[in-house]
């Protein structure tokens, strides 16, 4: 017999590591070929890492909550020699399998994968100065979040974007500490319990942090009176039932970004940091955040302006029912060129979103209300209306633009019958 070693493979499209969800298998378990072994979380959605050889799995080389780099061993796997050839993984080198000694094993391959690591920081690295070096993804996030590199590990000659990470949080967790000692006196509290900052949690409190850190936010509010629309959405409910959906009020918005953002295209822009340009995008990508069990995800609808009212109702209600089920694809929570939040179906009247770096803005959709408004008989009557808000990125977006582009959308809401056409 002989060991092998399970690693994280290529997650694809730049994806460098990842966060151990859930592992499956126990020590001294008995694996099958493409049997899961571990759930993985990359960029807000979740991969299984099936097993590419049989055999039992003598350790667990990671821990649930671990942010693993793409190549780490994640297992040690104990195989037959007729299993052998049938590995797709790196092993270890032949003159370890004969000792069958896992420790000169695992170090074997470690040094194996030092040696990759080295030609890959050689191809792909640039230096920042003397040292550290760093892959273009993290010395972007570096400087975005104000870092300088070579403040974290002045003795390396390259740092991970896990080992970033990893002082940031030292950084806010130093600060808390200096808070909390400056109180110290004045309030006392007893601990109740700790929650590991994990999963979709810890991907929003990085995103959310960068976003807030690196954008000037500003926000602006609208009211539309949408009785027209109510009735036009009455009309089509039954219809759109027959044939399995659900109808809410979430497509008639998305429908009507088409018209606006071909009157305002800086609103389906982003900005290349490297180059110093604006990039304004062919296609409007339009994401949508929804409340689901794992927590706040957001599915991307692509090619909106090439949809009708019927095919984004439809694709709407799928989305919707795929990122509650965790069923849906990664690539259908990237590429979003303006994200809709839709705090209303809460009950939420009103509040100031936060863009989803690169995005240029973010559209806020609140509850439906009455108001008394005089008619033209000097009459007062009850309408339904909805309040709505942009909040914009202040780098390239002023209050003016901002301002138009809502009463512009706010116009398609109250005459709804035109996004049928």
């Amino acid at each position: 017999m002989s060991f092998k070693n399970i690693l994280l493979p290529d997650l694809g499209e730049g994806v460098t590591e990842g966060e151990i969800l859930k592992i499956k298998v126990k020590e001294g378990d008995f694996i099958a070929m493409d049997q899961v072994l571990v759930e993985v979380m990359t960029d807000k959605a979740s991969m299984e890492i099936p097993s590419s050889i049989e055999g039992v799995v003598k350790k667990i080389e990671v821990s649930e909550g671990d942010i693993v780099s793409v190549g780490t061993s994640l297992f040690l796997i104990q195989i037959e020699e007729s299993s052998q050839n049938s590995s797709a993984d790196i092993s270890r080198s032949e003159e370890d399998k004969k000792t069958s000694s896992p420790p000169s094993q695992k170090n074997h391959n470690s040094l194996e994968l030092q040696k990759q690591e080295e030609v890959l920081s050689f191809k792909t690295q640039e230096k920042l100065g003397d040292f550290p070096s760093a892959i273009p993804m993290t010395r972007k996030l570096a400087k975005d979040l104000g870092i300088d590199l070579k403040k974290i590990f002045k003795n390396h000659d390259k740092v991970t974007r896990s080992e970033l990470v990893a002082y940031v949080r030292e950084q806010l967790q130093s600060s808390e500490k200096k808070v909390l000692n400056s109180l110290d006196g004045q309030i006392s509290f007893k601990e109740k319990k700790r929650i590991p900052l994990k999963g979709i949690s810890r991907l929003m409190f990085e995103s959310m942090t960068l976003s807030k850190k690196t954008i000037p936010h500003f926000t602006i509010g609208e009211q539309a009176q949408i009785d027209y629309l109510i009735q036009l959405k009455t009309e089509m409910k039954a219809r759109i039932e027959e044939r399995g959906l659900k109808l809410g009020f979430l497509p008639f918005f998305i429908k009507a970004l088409i018209p606006v953002i071909k009157e305002f295209p800086l609103f389906n822009a982003v900005y290349d940091d490297l180059a110093k340009e604006i990039v304004f995008k062919e296609d409007l990508n339009v994401g949508f955040a929804v409340d689901s069990p794992q927590g706040l995800l957001v599915p991307v609808i692509k090619e909106v302006q090439n949809k009708s009212l019927l095919e984004i109702i439809k694709e709407v209600f799928e989305k919707v029912q795929q990122t509650r089920d965790f069923s849906i694809k990664r690539e259908d929570l990237k590429g979003a060129s303006l994200t809709l939040t839709n705090l209303g179906s809460l009950g939420g009247m009103y509040a100031t979103p936060i863009i989803q770096a690169p995005e240029m803005a973010i559209l806020g959709i609140y509850k439906i209300f009455k108001q008394a408004v005089l008619n033209k008989s000097g009459e007062f009557e009850e309408k339904n209306f909805i309040n709505f808000s942009i909040t914009c990125d202040h780098r390239f977006i002023d209050g003016a633009t901002a301002t138009r582009f809502l009463k512009s959308f706010v116009q398609k809401i109250e005459e709804p019958s035109l996004l049928l056409f």
